[in-house]
């Protein structure tokens, strides 16, 4: 989500875009909406530092909440990603930007 972005609400739908194929997109409604960007630094630390087994039970905890065919070794289901439009266009701007062109021989 950008800056300038509305933080989505449960029950109401949102455009969500395919990050590589532009013409896949879908409307979705969230059921759970939840917040998992944080400042951690701002010139200063901003959190209480944990210890090692709280951090792992808070990764073993997210993990519980993964689909189990997204987390077998043997040919896993591959984990979808949307965006919303204005972090798609950013993504697409950038790239047009940043990536080199070569030249061709």
């Amino acid at each position: 989500m950008g800056a300038d972005e509305k933080i989505p609400e449960v029950k109401k739908k949102i455009l969500c875009l395919h990050p590589s194929e532009t013409q896949k997109k879908a409307y979705c409604t969230p059921t759970k909406v939840e917040s998992l960007l944080s400042c951690v630094f701002d010139g200063e630390i901003r959190i209480e530092s944990l210890a090692v087994q709280e951090v792992q039970e808070f990764v073993w905890s997210q993990l519980q909440q993964m689909r189990c065919d997204h987390l077998r070794k043997l040919n896993p289901t591959p984990y979808k990603v949307a965006l919303s439009e204005n972090l798609h266009d950013f993504m697409h701007d950038m790239l047009k930007k940043e990536v080199p062109i070569k030249p061709i021989i």
